[in-house]
């Protein structure tokens, strides 16, 4: 906690302002924001000016006259490992170890665990793995005396911590990169909704997205995503996400025809098929679907919506139940294997076990509303 309470300090002087919050640790889950007080809704509970920030107008000389053509993203890695001035180590101070790393993100696993991940979070891997690669390449030969480790540990700093906010100097920036790392608000632990930010002049301002109780934790979303994306991106699964969801590319890309995809890539419906237990299949399986269920007529009329669809339900209905059986198949032998591993002191094999037990419970449930939807018929 003298960690914390330094780096709280010199937050505070350098112009980061909050209130009706405090800071404590959440075990498993790091330092985390507490409520000091019962806040209404919309209450700014932080301040963090842009002079606070670590992003594109923070970088040192050397790295930017070195590295311009390089990502925002590699950018500050490079300038965070460059970096060895006191109030920087103060908020190093408050990151994960790198042995918290290397447990928590697929990122730094033996290979023989990466693939054991659903496919999705394998695709999102191997895009990160192929991004490091080529960006750690182009550091090294601009700055020889970097170690790799220290780039490799802020590289996922960034990719994990950072927040998608954008300064005007930031304006022809990929939306990809339009990355700023904020001490304070880090702290943030996530979940479904959260806190909003809005935007002032030099400034972002945090506000309750709804009434906190006293003592209540105070979180953020940090993305509507699924968690295979937040475990490759941020290194956690939680255990209630309502943006969860099961990725079928794998099970639908491969009935399609040469002609069939060349029409969905047109359409710009081709891939992030997806089921969730509210939805029987999302907008885009359902393109997909009556694609291969359906005349070339009926679909394009689908698609531009002349007619519902409702005629040809029953053999979209049909195809996906028995997909989704089919990968009730697939999930039940990765089960299999992740259980037999070897348990690990890091607790890979649990987290492997936990998220395809997550998927399997996805499917189970959504076969049982196609079963509720088949009797009423």
């Amino acid at each position: 906690m003298d960690h914390l309470k330094s780096f709280l300090n010199w937050s505070r002087g350098q112009g980061l302002v909050w209130d009706g919050i405090d800071f404590k640790s959440y075990p498993g889950r790091g330092t985390g924001v507490i409520a000091t007080r019962n806040l209404k809704k919309g209450e700014i509970i932080l301040t963090a000016p842009f002079r606070t920030y670590r992003t594109l107008d923070t970088l040192s000389p050397q790295v930017s006259d070195a590295l311009s053509d390089l990502t925002l993203h590699a950018r500050l890695a490079a300038d965070l490992s460059l970096d060895n001035t006191p109030g920087f180590k103060l908020w190093t101070d408050m990151l994960p170890s790198v042995a918290d790393l290397e447990a928590s993100y697929p990122f730094f696993w033996p290979k023989n665990l990466q693939e054991l991940l659903p496919a999705k979070a394998k695709r999102i891997l191997h895009s990160q793995l192929r991004r490091y690669a080529q960006e750690w390449a182009a550091v090294s030969c601009a700055f020889p005396e970097l170690n790799e480790p220290d780039f490799r540990y802020y590289w996922i700093i960034v990719n994990s911590r950072a927040f998608y906010l954008m300064t005007p100097s930031m304006e022809k920036l990929d939306p990809d990169d339009l990355l700023t790392l904020v001490p304070v608000a880090d702290l943030f632990n996530h979940a479904d909704t959260g806190v909003e930010t809005t935007i002032e002049p030099e400034t972002y301002k945090y506000s309750t997205d709804r009434e906190y109780a006293l003592g209540e934790e105070i979180v953020l979303c940090y993305a509507e995503e699924s968690n295979d994306y937040l475990l490759t991106e941020y290194g956690f699964i939680p255990d209630v996400n309502k943006w969860d969801s099961v990725c079928l590319d794998d099970m639908i890309l491969p009935l399609l025809n040469e002609e069939q995809k060349k029409a969905l890539v047109t359409r710009e419906y081709y891939g992030k098929y997806t089921i969730t237990a509210t939805t029987l299949g999302c907008w885009r399986t359902q393109v997909a679907l009556r694609l291969i269920c359906c005349t070339k007529q009926n679909w394009e009329e689908f698609v531009r919506g002349v007619h519902d669809g409702g005629l040809s339900q029953s053999k979209v209905d049909e195809l996906l139940v028995s997909l989704l059986r089919d990968y009730q198949v697939t999930v039940d032998e990765s089960l299999k294997q992740c259980t037999n591993l070897v348990e690990d002191q890091h607790g890979r094999r649990e987290v492997l076990v936990r998220r395809w037990q997550q998927l399997r419970e996805i499917v189970a449930e959504v076969l049982s509303k196609f079963d509720k939807k088949l009797e009423n018929r």
